[in-house]
């Protein structure tokens, strides 16, 4: 929702999180084999790590009340 992204001060570096993230979560509903969350770390080059995106996809969802 909107007015929970006005709350999140967010710096550049974790935009590209989110971002990523929310990529992986629509991914989730077309593919049927997804890259492992190691595969994020690269892209990233190592900048987050897995355990980073993982609970960024449980915020995410958390935030959109898990209504996709």
């Amino acid at each position: 929702m909107v007015r929970s992204a006005k709350r999140c001060p967010c710096k550049r570096p974790n935009i590209q999180v989110i971002a990523s993230t929310c990529l992986l979560i629509a991914s989730k509903f077309f593919d049927r084999k997804l890259p492992p969350l190691s595969e994020l770390e690269k892209v990233h080059l190592g900048s987050a790590r897995s355990d980073e995106f993982a609970e960024m996809e449980l915020s995410i969802l958390a935030a959109l009340r898990w209504k996709l």
